[in-house]
């Protein structure tokens, strides 16, 4: 029933999300909001611009990077960073976690 969330996402969930608060170690519950918060998201297509273009600039790393510049705040000071911001406060850290870029296809 809740095969979309790995444990370490739902680890990433319970700490950025500080859902522990409200779910203890409900396993379930907490995969079932996980699962709801984030099932059929999608970012616009600007939204989507932005994070191809951070991962483009920072390479391998842009998730970590990009996690770091949203707890210090200097995703401010980047160029999208107000589309990074956007992501951020809709979607949150967990998501971030789970999200892959889409491959191209050449």
């Amino acid at each position: 029933m809740f095969k979309k969330m790995s444990n370490s996402e739902l680890r990433a969930f319970i700490d950025g999300c500080h859902a522990s608060k409200d779910y203890g170690s409900d396993f379930e519950v907490a995969c079932r909001v996980f699962n709801d918060r984030h099932d059929g998201v999608a970012l616009t297509a600007e939204q989507f611009a932005a994070l191809q273009r951070y991962a483009g600039h920072h390479g391998r790393c842009w998730k970590s990077q990009l996690l770091g510049d949203w707890t210090t705040g200097r995703d401010a000071e980047r160029s999208d960073g107000s589309l990074l911001r956007q992501i951020r406060n809709t979607l949150g850290p967990a998501w971030l976690n789970a999200y892959r870029l889409p491959v191209a296809i050449a």
